[in-house]
């Protein structure tokens, strides 16, 4: 017959069972990481997207909505000579510093054209039009909304990079070293 449990909630010095060991709960912790991986696995083969299904204006919508969020403006615009131009447009968190505003920025966008580097079709964009958005207010507080870059990469430039050893503060060094980037005031301010 087992041994029957205490009634008052307390521990029973007596009882026969197997104690927990440091191993055992190392057991039970791998065994629900091994769980976790599953499902995500699981749900990344259910949910991920194959960008070679899909037109150029589908693959550059779905990378951005990954980048930069659904709420965000992106259009892929036609050119007269031929190829396409890429103007995505996002609003950045208020209440950060310039610096970290600009870090944010610049991680984004190569995040994004990492990404992209995997649809069939970008190599048909001209140029990649980035404008994140600030919020700033005047003197008289009112609220405003307003580019806090405009960043202008052509796909010259985007070519030469080796997007899988890149990272957002050398695209940033890039960017300024070749005019790439024009910033808001406020954006230049590290204060």
């Amino acid at each position: 017959m087992p041994p029957s449990l205490p009634q008052t909630g307390g521990v029973s010095a007596t009882s026969d069972a197997k104690k927990p060991t440091a191993r055992d709960g190392c057991f039970g912790c791998l065994g629900l990481i091994i769980c976790a991986l599953f499902v995500a696995m699981l749900f990344d083969k259910c949910t991920g997207k194959n960008l070679s299904d899909l037109s150029l204006d589908e693959q550059i919508t779905s990378v951005a909505e990954d980048v930069f969020g659904e709420k965000d403006s992106v259009d892929v615009t036609p050119q007269v000579d031929g190829g396409y131009v890429v103007h995505v447009k996002w609003s950045l968190t208020a209440g950060l510093r310039p610096k970290t505003a600009r870090f944010m920025i610049f991680d984004k966008v190569c995040i994004f054209l990492t990404e992209l580097q995997k649809a069939d079709k970008a190599s048909q964009v001209l140029r990649f039009w980035f404008d994140p958005q600030i919020t700033v207010w005047d003197k008289y507080g009112v609220k405003s909304v307003v580019p806090g870059a405009k960043i202008i990469i052509p796909r010259e430039t985007v070519e030469k990079v080796q997007w899988k050893d890149f990272n957002g503060d050398m695209l940033t060094s890039l960017a300024e070293a070749e005019n790439l980037v024009t910033w808001h005031p406020l954006m230049q301010n590290d204060g």
